[in-house]
């Protein structure tokens, strides 16, 4: 199951949560992201979490850049991709490798 809901990564593309024409290829694409995220996640523990609002937010951002990138007939990473996978992989490697500072 995804981290990101539907509506989180409709947020990014403004599109209203009542408008449910791309949905399915929304879904598709949160489902391929999804899969991306536990394979990474799984080189950080065995035991990944059940939900996780950072992982949820740069899951619905790599979506939305995906989707963007069809679209907007992007040749190269979009940004949002990068930045997700980027932020993504830092957080993991605090979360799991101690790389959190008491404050």
């Amino acid at each position: 199951m995804a981290y990101a809901t539907l509506d989180q990564v409709k947020r990014w593309l403004n599109i209203p949560s009542d408008d449910t024409t791309d949905d399915a290829e929304l879904t598709e694409l949160l489902e391929s992201v999804d899969a991306e995220i536990q394979v990474i996640i799984s080189k950080y523990t065995g035991s990944p979490p059940e939900s996780d609002s950072v992982i949820a937010r740069y899951e619905a951002i790599w979506v939305a850049g995906l989707y963007r990138m069809q679209y907007e007939k992007i040749n190269d990473i979009h940004p949002w991709v990068k930045h997700a996978r980027e932020k993504l992989e830092e957080y993991l490697t605090a979360k799991y490798r101690g790389g959190f500072q008491a404050a």
